[in-house]
């Protein structure tokens, strides 16, 4: 099968094996091309490739990342509303799955195992490749929806940046039946983790502000992890390491406020229109809002804004006290 690669090279390899590129062109494996799909710039050659105004079978691909799968939506949405008789398929990893269940705007969601491989140069016209490495070094000046409808030729800024995720009838009915078993008061839900650690409060910080606000309020921990598992404290209902991603939504669903700093379940929130408080880094919020229902918490400090990856002094996460968090709690809830 025919693979392009993103800019001239000669030779690369991909599990031991020695590809050679002759411009930006090579002829690969079966196996070898669904792997290079998943790599950021690399891409089928399809037989009969399209603008986007004129394609009707268009597949996009991005293989992780919760946040920024779900800031991508708008991308589907605005496509599908400019060419209604287009079909749109995506391909994701096994684990992202979830993000997309019930999205109207796509087709199929397939996974590596799952896509037809031989079958994608003859059935699509149109290949969108949206690979997280490709967009680190637009991240600090940029709406992160925009720079990847940037690289949709054709498609131009998104105006409206609402995200796309949808929690069932049954997931709501779960939730709620989970909410009755809290008792009564306000519900607030919070999430620890985050991509790196200029987005993460500390442990101590963490339980100080759960304790907290646990005086007023009842407050539901549904990270990831299994940080927070032996906070005990009546108004505090631990899920953490107990949910899957689906579940975490349904239970943000019937929230009053999710405390959260820079990740995916804040972006989850902002779909749902449940009110925010996030506290962020390095990164610049205003490139990552998406709802009115945020309120963004960050000190612009010398260095801001960057993309924190490789940061050994988050300053700029040590800098917002608790005093400030839980007073935006209040302001919200």
């Amino acid at each position: 099968m025919k693979v392009k690669a993103p800019n001239r090279r000669t030779i690369t390899y991909v599990k031991g094996v020695e590809i050679f590129f002759d411009e930006f062109y090579a002829d690969v494996p079966d196996y070898i091309a669904k792997i290079l799909m998943l790599k950021g710039g690399y891409s089928i050659a399809l037989n009969n490739p399209k603008p986007l105004q004129e394609a009707k079978e268009l597949l996009f691909i991005r293989e992780e990342g919760l946040g920024d799968i779900l800031l991508m939506t708008p991308i589907i949405k605005k496509i599908k509303e400019m060419k209604p008789d287009c079909n749109i398929d995506w391909l994701v990893l096994d684990h992202y799955t979830c993000l997309l269940e019930g999205n109207p705007y796509l087709r199929n969601v397939y996974t590596p195992d799952s896509l037809p491989i031989l079958e994608v140069p003859a059935k699509y016209d149109f290949l969108g490749k949206l690979n997280k490495c490709e967009f680190d070094a637009d991240s600090s000046v940029e709406h992160r929806t925009d720079i990847f409808a940037s690289r949709v030729p054709g498609l131009g800024k998104i105006e409206d940046k609402h995200l796309d995720y949808f929690v069932s009838k049954e997931e709501t009915k779960w939730a709620k039946e989970q909410k009755k078993n809290w008792g009564e008061g306000k519900v607030i839900v919070m999430v620890f983790s985050a991509g790196c650690n200029n987005r993460m409060l500390s442990s101590e910080r963490l339980k100080g502000l759960a304790f907290n606000l646990a005086e007023r309020y009842k407050v539901v921990l549904i990270d990831g992890t299994a940080n927070g598992k032996d906070w005990n404290h009546s108004n505090i209902i631990n899920l953490t390491a107990q949910l899957s991603i689906r579940e975490s939504a349904a239970v943000i669903s019937v929230c009053d406020c999710l405390l959260t700093p820079d990740t995916g379940m804040l972006h989850i929130a902002a779909s749902l229109n449940i009110s925010v408080v996030a506290y962020f880094g390095a990164m610049n919020p205003e490139l990552r809002k998406t709802h009115d229902k945020l309120t963004a918490l960050y000190h612009p400090i010398e260095c801001f804004p960057c993309n924190g990856y490789f940061c050994s002094d988050p300053k700029c996460i040590r800098s917002i006290p608790d005093e400030e968090i839980i007073k935006a709690v209040e302001g919200v809830i």
